[in-house]
């Protein structure tokens, strides 16, 4: 897989190139050229296909050229250890349950993929690795515990003072490889420093360690982490007809976060609309 940057100033690099930059020199995000198609025997066994073998279908696809499939398929199966109920509201409208999960949030899927994907694709060689967090309350408990088992990684999460809870806090704060950094300051500042701090590192000749972005904004797209997303569109009709249209209702706080919605509509399972997280009311794709 071939990506590219949203800033439009840096070189095309292969996937493990990006995992290992992060955020691109010019300050942009990492997207892919294509994707690849997924297979056709994907969509003919779907009716008893769960959750784990859809994303290692995904995964292998995506990732089979980096990574043996037999290794891919121990991550999956590892990470999605946890169920993703799809609940029917009504007719065709269903909806996503994404908090089952040890942290009880939808950032589970993504976070343990990664943690999990991260050390195949993007190997430190013995080099310790840090991973770097701005939360607002979700995401540096998903990561930390995503990362909590890698070995030779700490995890420093940015959070901003007065505004999350002593539990989320003590979500993340309380996991062994975790160090805390209260800022003085708003989540988007939060951001803005992680970003920065990472397209430091990636700029220094020899660094000590390596340092990777967690936020899913910063990340290279990976769907086979936003197979939530894909996942019940396909469950819901797989390679839907024109006049079958239904509705998946999930949280989206980022319109990269549809981008499972995107890969799904460019292998043919077009039928469902997104909508965002505010009741589930505002369709964004």
């Amino acid at each position: 897989m071939i990506l590219h940057s949203t800033g439009g100033d840096s070189q095309k690099v292969s996937l493990p190139q990006a995992i290992a930059n992060g955020i691109a020199p010019d300050g942009g995000l990492y997207m892919p050229d294509t994707f690849p198609k997924l297979p056709n025997a994907l969509f003919n066994n779907l009716p008893d296909m769960q959750l784990q073998e859809i994303a290692f279908v995904i995964a292998n696809t995506l990732f089979g050229e980096v990574v043996p499939a037999s290794e891919l398929k121990q991550i999956v199966f590892d990470a999605l250890d946890f169920e993703v109920p799809l609940r029917r509201v009504k007719d065709r409208i269903y909806s996503c349950e994404l908090f089952h999960g040890p942290t009880l949030t939808f950032k589970d899927v993504w976070a343990r993929l990664m943690a999990r994907l991260l050390p195949k694709l993007d190997p430190a060689f013995g080099i310790p690795r840090d991973i770097i967090v701005a939360t607002s309350g979700d995401s540096g408990a998903a990561v930390a515990d995503g990362f909590s088992r890698a070995a030779n990684t700490r995890v420093l999460v940015l959070y901003p003072k007065g505004e999350l809870s002593r539990q989320q806090i003590a979500g993340f704060a309380q996991v062994r490889n975790v160090v805390a950094i209260e800022v003085d300051g708003s989540f988007d500042q939060c951001q803005a420093m992680a970003k920065e701090v990472v397209r430091a590192n990636a700029a220094s000749p020899h660094p000590r360690r390596r340092l990777t972005s967690a936020n899913s904004i910063h990340q290279p797209p990976a769907p086979v982490a936003r197979n939530h997303m894909l996942f019940p569109r396909l469950r819901t009709g797989g390679r839907a007809s024109s006049g079958q249209r239904g509705g998946v209702c999930r949280a989206l706080r980022q319109p990269r976060q549809s981008l499972g919605r995107a890969y799904g509509k460019n292998n043919g399972a077009a039928g469902q609309k997104i909508y965002r997280r505010q009741q589930c009311q505002r369709r964004v794709c």
